[in-house]
């Protein structure tokens, strides 16, 4: 007969078995948690990783900051068309262009005497410059001030004037001359030209409404232009003249109702003149002649370089704006954003300082409130008082341009500083 096995002690299970219904002694198993995690290095020198706070959302206030495009698209296409067809620079490929494209880029961050002296020298690099940059100022320039005339300020007297095609309208400008021609062009074809993006369907339609037609193409009062800027620009502005009043060239194979359609940018019912103002002495400076009624003063991307030159000139000058300028006229200044660090490492004055000290007469002595009176003797007192009021001072506004295929170089997005003052007094 066999023996029975029989279990020694030292066989004895280490571990009883767990049971549910069984309550857990401090001799049983533990079984651990879940992980609530996955398993990663937790020894020495581990540092737990930061959380990435949320990037600040800044999309509402460049809406705010930028400028609306109030010039048509049709519209902007057309002037890049023309400034297509009178360049021949834009012939060229964009592998081409790219050297002098950063070449002119450099001579701009350089700034002052030394782009005029790279630039204005070149006839490729200033073609190059209205091309790339001078377009894109032009469209930014007519967009801001399409806006102000249709909206903000369609009350004042000088856009309710330029909206009558029987009263001249005059601009002056201190800069190159070509842009502000652009910008002038493109708000006469916005302001007078109701028709205009209907103009040449009107001309294929019948006779039906031939008055209505007649209206229509009436010539209106001319335009001028007066450039106060270096004489050197002068053949680049008439080439944009000269395009700007030319037919489109189209193809040998176009319809008869596309060449019927076919018309100048700027037709003889939209007269407009550009006139470059000889070198004159700071002292000698008169604007009364040419500003019997309220006119556009222009400062676009110049005020600051004059202020760089020179300081007292550029009071001198706006003082005999300030002169001869007839009520209801309206100064504008376009610039480059400014950096007050930069300034401060400069010592030069920020443009806002510059335009009130010379048309709020404010910061010199001690001041008395918004009028820029100022203590002293009755004759200082009747100089200092403003003539000019301020209606618009952004320190920066963002304009980005439409995108266009058919142009040879992309344009990119701009930011300016933005002051408009209305002569009252």
């Amino acid at each position: 007969m066999s023996k029975r096995f029989t279990r020694q002690e030292k066989s004895q299970p280490k571990h009883s078995h767990y049971s549910s219904t069984k309550p857990i002694t401090r001799n049983s198993v533990v079984i651990p948690p879940n992980p609530s995690s996955r398993p990663e290095w937790r020894g020495t020198g581990f540092q737990k990783p930061k959380k990435k706070a949320p990037q600040k959302v800044t999309l509402g206030k460049e809406k705010e900051l930028e400028i609306e495009n109030c010039v048509s698209e049709k519209l902007q296409r057309e002037f890049l068309r023309v400034v297509r067809t009178a360049f021949p620079v834009c012939l060229k490929e964009y592998e081409e262009l790219k050297p002098l494209l950063t070449d002119v880029k450099r001579a701009l961050d350089a700034g002052g005497q030394e782009f005029q002296g790279n630039i204005g020298r070149e006839k490729e690099m200033k073609e190059v410059f209205l091309v790339r940059w001078g377009v894109e100022r032009s469209l930014m320039l007519a967009s801001l001030l399409v806006g102000w005339a249709e909206d903000e300020f369609k009350s004042e007297s000088l856009f309710e004037n330029l909206r009558l095609s029987s009263v001249p309208f005059t601009t002056v400008c201190f800069g190159n001359g070509a842009e502000e021609l652009g910008t002038l062009a493109m708000l006469l074809r916005m302001m007078r030209d109701e028709n205009g993006e209907e103009r040449g369907e009107a001309r294929s339609q019948s006779t039906s409404n031939d008055s209505s037609t007649a209206e229509t193409d009436a010539p209106s009062a001319a335009s001028q232009l007066l450039i106060h800027g270096p004489p050197e620009w002068i053949p680049e502005t008439s080439t944009l003249h000269s395009g700007l009043k030319a037919p489109p060239i189209l193809s040998k194979y176009a319809s008869e109702a596309a060449k019927a359609a076919a018309s100048p940018f700027l037709p003889p019912s939209l007269p407009l003149e550009a006139h470059h103002i000889p070198h004159t002495p700071i002292e000698k400076l008169e604007f009364s002649s040419s500003t019997t009624a309220p006119c556009l003063f222009l400062f676009a991307y110049s005020l600051a370089e004059m202020r760089n030159a020179s300081l007292p000139n550029t009071i001198k000058i706006l003082l005999a704006i300030t002169r001869d300028a007839a009520k209801g006229s309206l100064l504008v200044v376009v610039d480059n954003v400014e950096i007050p660090e930069e300034l401060k490492g400069e010592k030069r004055y920020p443009l806002r300082f510059v335009l009130d000290l010379a048309l709020l007469g404010r910061g010199v002595g001690k001041g008395n409130g918004e009028t820029g009176e100022h203590e002293g003797d009755e004759g200082s007192k009747a100089a200092l008082v403003s003539k000019w009021e301020r209606l618009r001072s952004d320190e920066e506004r963002i304009y980005k341009p439409e995108r266009c295929a058919e142009y040879p170089v992309s344009l990119g997005k701009v930011a300016v500083q933005v002051h408009l003052f209305r002569k009252v007094g």
